[in-house]
């Protein structure tokens, strides 16, 4: 009988010793919780000089004890001349708003994704990477996930011109004077930038303008050039903001009530009439060369003896198609030196003034 207890105990103690090895070897191999997948837009962009808003999922972030936190390991590094890396300017770009309940990414601390070093020719990645990891407090992670996000270069506003599908373009006349036009950005773009311009023959970028040196011009004759740039600002090595521009020089416009002879260069002005008064008139057309660039005509402003002169009337108009200035019959004007300014605009869109002189008596 005794044996017997004695064995029951023992078998006892060794089920209880088993038990306890068991359960230890379950605490060792326990497996936390993973965090839950968190879905971001799958590519989210932006201009340079603007901040990103990106709202967390649904679910998270109702109260205020959500944590995030970034890293930008997924972003292949790049060191800067300063010794700052990619990756430090990736993580202090972008913060958790708790009041917004969304994450804001500052593109003015970074630079356009997949632009070149003007220094040393490295690009940049073509996306940013973040990893965003969400947590409570006390500490437990609750949420991983990734942004991607892709920042363009900003526009340069070249004043004066007009676009073509994102090209800025402008006409200007040979001759021995410079061209320029003055560059712009709003000040968040400019901030830490310089103004830069690839090299490119006969222009440069001075006090913020781009100027066309008038050598453009020598021995160019009948011939229209075209130069191309792109201003731009870089910071730290890298564009931050860029406008390609087309500059169309075409060559001298004569633009007068006369005659033009382009063989000899020779002009003979007729600009200045004399007739009846209240008789009526029709003009001969001016010349306009060279003649490709003609387009319309329209009256600009009559003056009497020096003064402005109404013409409520209409006594004085102009033909659109050929410039010719024609004077109604009347009764109501009066003997004196009416000089008529006729305006031509070019098929490039610049505008030529010339003046027609009636002396009426």
């Amino acid at each position: 009988m005794m044996n017997l207890n004695n064995y029951s105990r023992k078998a006892w103690i060794g089920l209880s010793l088993c038990f306890v090895l068991l359960t230890a070897c379950q605490k060792d191999n326990f497996d936390p919780r993973k965090p839950e997948t968190v879905s971001f837009p799958e590519n989210s962009s932006m201009t340079y000089g603007e901040q990103l808003r990106i709202p967390l999922p649904e679910g998270y972030g109702h109260d205020n004890n959500i944590q995030v936190e970034f890293s930008a390991d997924e972003t292949k590094d790049y060191v800067f001349a300063d010794g700052s890396t990619l990756r430090q300017k990736l993580v202090k770009a972008a913060h958790y708003d708790t009041e917004q309940r969304a994450i804001f990414v500052d593109s003015r601390l970074l630079y356009p994704t997949g632009t070149s070093s003007i220094t040393s020719g490295e690009v940049l990645p073509s996306q940013y990477i973040w990893t965003v990891n969400l947590s409570t407090n006390p500490k437990q992670d609750v949420g991983l996930g990734y942004l991607h996000v892709t920042i363009d270069q900003a526009a340069v506003t070249i004043e004066e011109t007009e676009q073509d599908a994102g090209t800025a373009f402008a006409y200007g006349l040979h001759g021995d004077m410079e061209s320029s036009f003055s560059l712009s950005a709003a000040e968040d773009v400019k901030k830490d930038a310089d103004w830069y311009l690839p090299a490119t023959e006969f222009v440069e970028i001075r006090e913020g303008k781009i100027v066309f040196s008038p050598s453009i011009s020598e021995g160019k004759g009948e011939e229209e050039t075209v130069i191309n740039s792109q201003p731009s600002l870089v910071k730290d090595g890298f564009l931050v903001a860029s406008t390609p521009f087309r500059m169309m020089f075409i060559p001298e416009i004569k633009y007068l009530f006369g005659q033009y002879y382009p063989d000899l260069d020779i002009t003979i002005d007729y600009s200045t009439v004399h007739i009846g008064l209240s008789n009526g008139y029709l003009s001969a057309a001016p010349v306009f060369y060279p003649e490709k660039y003609k387009s319309t005509f329209r009256l600009k402003a009559v003056e009497k003896d020096g003064a402005p002169f109404a013409n409520s009337s209409d006594i004085f108009e102009v033909e659109e198609s050929s410039g010719k200035v024609r004077v109604k019959p009347s009764e109501s004007l009066t003997a004196g030196s009416y000089k008529v300014y006729v305006e031509a605009i070019s098929s490039t869109g610049l505008v030529f003034v010339t003046t027609l002189t009636l002396g009426m008596s």
